[in-house]
């Protein structure tokens, strides 16, 4: 999918109602939990939140997702088997305690638990304030809880593997968290001025932290197996999507190291009825701070092959004209993943319901390379997420 001239006239327009008549805007802090519409609506809504952590020492990586929907016209609230989680997890070459070394060992579930979301010990009633800091409790009968408090997080999840007795245990705690923008931590994100637009926008796209120092654990038991604890340090990478439904087809990456950190979202999405390529991109290191939006008009080309091995995804992403004063030059990344460390395919919201298919897959065996203006060679990356989701998912021949 590439940028082109018809999408810049598009969210020129749409840009121009973001900046001056502000179609109801969002008012909730994006990590906060956000109300669920009522019976009334004739839209679905989903939310979900997602942690993930690269363990560099240990060359491993794993990720908890959970997600919740309901449909339009739906009970009010989220119902029971509505909510949808899933533990990713790759190991690394060199620790075989979890299943097969070097593959992405991939559970899901729709837990039949009770789910309570709380902020400050009461339902939520409201949308808080964006620019407040979020605090909030994420909890399912059985299954386990998440606890977020501004730059810390918590996760105590027991995640059982369909039809057996073994249960995988994640326990994690995130801290120090570096946000999207130090100047404005709980408002500013990857949807720049296009955060503060819900009715034309399918669903939003908020990262909670770039960066979290992060201790964790993970215990894999069953009744023939003795506890097997996988415990270190990493990483953490934390985000949240809520919305009507995920785009058409999508792309994403996410990559972390000790120096440098960079998230590319994008791909196929549908405005007020129009088919639009949209894509977001932040990099951050010691001396850059850049944001690339095709909805701010920057000029962003990609290109991806999704069933080639190594799977790729190339972008070059150049600064609008008339935005030097940034100090944003062009930007250029190579991604690229072995098939063998895809997960299997993923639930994702579509317009009715979660669907695997075809889902979503992600990996986190890629490696991200970066090149700068004047052929300046950035970071190597590894451990990197890689997902392909929709429509960019590879499709079997027939």
């Amino acid at each position: 999918s590439t940028w082109n001239g018809s999408t810049s006239v598009i969210w020129l327009a749409v840009g121009a109602l973001a900046l001056l008549g502000r179609p109801r805007c969002a008012t909730a802090s994006p990590f906060n939990p956000h109300i669920v519409p009522g019976s009334s609506s004739n839209k679905p809504f989903f939310e979900g939140w997602f942690f993930r952590v690269s363990d560099h020492d240990q060359n491993r990586s794993f990720s908890l997702i959970v997600g919740s929907f309901r449909p339009a016209h739906g009970a009010d609230g989220f119902g029971n088997r509505s909510t949808w989680s899933a533990l990713l997890i790759d190991v690394g070459l060199d620790d075989g305690r979890v299943e097969t070394a070097g593959s992405m060992v991939t559970r899901q579930a729709f837990p039949s638990g009770s789910l309570h979301i709380t902020s400050d010990s009461a339902p939520i009633r409201k949308d808080p304030i964006r620019g407040t800091h979020s605090v909030f409790e994420w909890r399912l009968d059985n299954f386990g809880i998440i606890t977020v408090n501004d730059s810390t997080a918590s996760l105590d999840i027991s995640f059982p593997e369909t039809g057996s007795d073994s249960i995988t245990t994640l326990q994690a705690n995130f801290s120090h968290r570096t946000p999207w923008s130090s100047a404005a931590p709980d408002s500013a994100g990857p949807e720049g001025i296009m955060g503060d637009i819900d009715s034309l926008l399918p669903c939003h796209y908020y990262v909670q932290s770039l960066r979290s120092a992060t201790d964790y654990c993970i215990t894999h038991t069953s009744s023939t197996s003795p506890a097997a604890p996988i415990c270190g340090h990493g990483l953490g990478h934390l985000e949240t999507n809520y919305g009507a439904a995920f785009p058409d087809s999508w792309v994403w990456v996410q990559a972390v190291s000790s120096t440098a950190s960079i998230m590319v979202t994008g791909g196929r999405f549908v405005i007020a009825g129009i088919v639009t390529h949209t894509y977001l991109i932040g990099y951050r290191d010691a001396h850059r701070s850049w944001d690339f939006r095709t909805t701010e008009l920057d000029h962003i080309n990609t290109t991806f092959d999704s069933c080639g091995d190594p799977a790729t995804f190339h972008l070059t992403a150049t600064p609008r004209p008339g935005r030097s004063a940034e100090h944003r030059g062009t930007m250029r990344v190579s991604v690229t993943s072995p098939q063998s460390g895809f997960s299997a395919p993923l639930y994702f919201p579509n317009s009715s319901r979660f669907s695997n298919k075809p889902g979503a897959r992600e990996s986190y065996r890629a490696t991200v390379r970066i090149e700068f203006d004047d052929g300046v060679v950035g970071p190597t990356i590894e451990l990197a997420a890689l997902e392909f989701g929709g429509g960019f998912v590879c499709q079997p021949k027939l």
